[in-house]
């Protein structure tokens, strides 16, 4: 059984989600039931909190690096070489 929600938006809010919707080729209501399962499951994370989140999560993977200069030469040299 499926149940009927209600929700208000100002007119610029509405026309923003009908922008996004069309763009995605659903309808409306298709693009809230959408949002709405990815919302599931997933805490609802502030803005800054969120650039936390990613620092920690970067800084969690090891990858390699060198000096600029040396990557700089390197990038160049792949450039040169024709690889792809």
């Amino acid at each position: 059984m499926t149940k009927r929600l209600q929700i208000l938006l100002s007119e610029a809010e509405f026309e923003q989600l009908r922008v996004t919707a069309r763009t995605n080729d659903v309808s409306v209501g298709e693009w809230v039931r959408q949002a709405i399962r990815r919302s599931f499951g997933e805490p609802l994370i502030r803005p800054k909190q969120a650039k936390l989140v990613a620092v920690r999560e970067a800084l969690a993977h090891y990858a390699p690096t060198a000096d600029i200069d040396q990557m700089n030469a390197e990038i160049e040299e792949g450039y040169l070489s024709g690889l792809p």
